[in-house]
């Protein structure tokens, strides 16, 4: 029992210990950075970079074909844009905060001693001025070539249409689709149409929450096309896949199939987009 107490009082004192030298170490590393105003120079790198790439916010979208004039998009983009160059700029602080607390604590202090005597030039400065401007590269070169073309795709995919590709034996029936609409049960239900007639093609929706349902108006006609509820009991990917109003049925699939088959006793309409779902509806 005393040898476990011993034991038990030894680890305490160590850890205790250990932690003051920790906050020793960490506050001498801040008090260098400071001295060399390290923080202020990737503040001001950092602000220039953004201030370089929102101003290439057409160019960027022209790459793309996307529409440059649909401000909720382009806000989209600068928002991102500026919210990893914030998270950047906080990770490169971080990560050069943690290479001067591990430095050699003596060596360091001396370094901080010798900057506070003179203004000649100190070579840890410019080698920490060096290790930022390597960190700022990495950084940017990962959010030109990784981030900002998933900003890109995002909006390129919610701004393309999805393409209709409509058949039946007697043509002038695809002609006769009157709108296509979604559901949306939420505080307001109400009924969308998405369905630009001119071209075949579908809007995407602004929203995908509370979509419970799609219509397809053909002759005066309401056909229904709703998720069966048995598939939510599935693993979502999978669920979405036989879901006809899913966001991935929006935005994965880039032509919706409609097959109109009309007879004296009934019309039926099948919509596949990843599978197929069939209204039948009697005359």
């Amino acid at each position: 029992m005393k040898k476990t107490l011993i034991i038990f009082i030894f680890s305490f004192s160590l850890a205790q210990a250990n932690a003051q030298s920790m906050s020793k170490r960490k506050q001498l590393a801040k008090e260098f950075l400071e001295l060399i105003t390290i923080e202020k120079y990737i503040d001001d790198q950092l602000v220039k970079v953004e201030d370089s790439l929102l101003k290439q916010t057409n160019y960027f979208f022209n790459q793309k074909k996307i529409d440059a004039n649909i401000m909720e998009d382009v806000a989209y983009f600068k928002s991102n844009v500026h919210q990893q160059i914030d998270f950047i700029n906080r990770s490169i602080k971080s990560r050069l905060l943690f290479i001067y607390k591990t430095y050699n604590y003596k060596k360091l202090k001396e370094i901080v001693k010798q900057i506070k005597k003179t203004s000649a030039p100190i070579s840890e400065k410019k080698k920490a001025y060096k290790t930022v401007n390597r960190l700022i590269s990495d950084e940017i070169k990962a959010l030109i070539e990784v981030n900002i073309p998933g900003y890109l795709d995002f909006i390129y995919k919610k701004q393309t249409p999805v393409n209709l590709a409509i058949t039946s034996k007697n043509q002038a029936d695809k002609t006769q689709i009157d709108d296509i609409l979604i559901i949306i049960d939420g505080y307001k239900p109400e009924r969308i149409s998405l369905f630009n007639k001119n071209n075949l093609t579908l809007s995407k929706p602004a929203n995908y929450d509370d979509i419970s349902g799609i219509v397809i108006i053909y002759k005066n006609h309401e056909f229904l096309f709703e998720p069966n509820p048995e598939i939510f009991r599935l693993p979502k990917k999978l669920s979405d896949m036989k879901n006809p109003v899913s966001k991935y049925c929006f935005e994965e699939v880039p032509e919706w199939k409609i097959q109109i088959s009309e007879d004296d006793q009934k019309i039926s309409i099948t919509l596949i987009s990843v599978e197929e779902f069939t209204t039948i509806l009697n005359k």
